[in-house]
């Protein structure tokens, strides 16, 4: 190790919530680190089981901080994290997940000044006690044609907890999580499109536990097979899907001087995607297709990319009407950014309008 990664602080935000069951997994799993050099911030997100008092067990190591609060959600008690931090970088772990025990360690064997450093994962399936090797095609294909486009990590999953960030670019730029549903979405958008000072290493050091009762991300898969009706939440997950796209439509224009056309292009077809699932039936897509014509020269991985993007668009079978892809018919072919079957999609698409009017 580097003499002077050996004095890189590390703090790690653990929002607490409804975990009672879970977290001396995760806290045993964060203190026992091999690497020592942590601020441990736990913030009580107004819990009402017996999580903290699991919590007061381990208070004796002097790394550990309290902080109490209100209920207010995953990324309320995230931002509240960030109020305290004192370390160099930060990393961000839910109460339910765990680490292996020489992460740290090795995150920091490989920082060079990084802004933001992407890391690999496990699924821990919590239903039938098996654990699975997040191991994606585009984690090894990505990197080797970022140079210049490294907004494109934004395809890697969401999650803000596979990536270790520099306090000092989080600061720097006001980085705060949205309160609400999905937060990781527009924070990952935002963080990875600012900075090209990016690592990914091709390693597995964080345990991601999945289906677990009564987690948001269970609930979301539950409503989206039909498996499960719940009102409120299918208000708040609306709400989120508004609130995402609005701010990505911000941020575009806050940085449309900044950024290039196809990092442009990338968050409009973002932005089309959230506002598609929380609008649902026209969608207005001219400006992207304007800025495909001006481009006219996307790599393999591109054409890839944003063809998988088009067509996650294009699966909403809500959309009844989508103006601007008509009219680049020709571009979109010759360049095979749209296959034959989301081409067809389309057709039914403007099929289906016709018939409606």
């Amino acid at each position: 190790m580097k003499e002077d990664n050996k004095n890189i602080k590390i703090s790690i935000i653990i929002p607490v919530y409804g975990v009672e069951k879970y977290i001396r997994q995760c806290l045993e799993s964060v203190i026992n680190q091999t690497y020592k050099n942590l601020e441990i911030i736990i913030v009580n997100d107004g819990t009402e089981d017996s999580s903290m008092k699991i919590v007061e067990e381990y208070l004796a190591d002097e790394r550990i901080k309290v902080i109490n609060k209100e209920n207010g959600g995953l990324s309320s008690a995230r931002n509240r994290g960030l109020e305290e931090v004192t370390g160099d970088y930060i990393l961000f772990v839910d109460s339910d997940d765990w680490l292996k025990l020489n992460m740290i360690e090795g995150l920091i064997l490989n920082i060079k000044d990084e802004d933001i450093i992407i890391f690999k994962y496990y699924y821990f399936d919590n239903k039938n006690n098996i654990t699975i090797e997040n191991n994606l095609k585009i984690y090894h294909e990505l990197p080797k044609e970022l140079k210049g486009k490294e907004f494109l990590y934004h395809e890697l999953p969401y999650s803000c907890w596979s990536k270790i960030y520099k306090k000092e670019y989080l600061k720097r730029n006001r980085f705060k999580f949205l309160e609400i549903l999905y937060e990781d979405i527009f924070w990952n958008l935002e963080t990875l499109c600012l900075t090209s000072n990016i690592k990914f290493l091709d390693k597995f050091y964080y345990y991601y536990r999945i289906n677990r009762e009564d987690s948001i991300m269970q609930i979301t898969r539950d409503i989206e097979n039909k498996n499960y009706i719940n009102e409120k939440f299918i208000i708040k997950q609306k709400k989120a899907y508004i609130e995402t796209y609005k701010n990505i439509e911000k941020f575009i224009q806050n940085n449309k001087k900044k950024f290039d056309s196809k990092k442009i292009l990338y968050l409009l077809l973002e932005k089309y995607y959230w506002y598609s699932k929380a609008e649902e039936k026209v969608i207005n897509i001219e400006e992207s297709v304007f800025l495909m014509k001006k481009i006219n020269n996307f790599s393999s991985k591109e054409k890839e990319i944003f063809n998988k993007k088009f067509k996650n668009i294009l699966k909403n079978k809500k959309i009844t009407k989508i103006i601007g892809l008509n009219l680049f018919d020709k571009f979109l072919w010759k360049n095979k950014i749209l296959n034959n079957k989301i081409l067809r999609r389309r057709i039914e698409v403007k099929i289906k309008n016709i018939l409606k009017s």
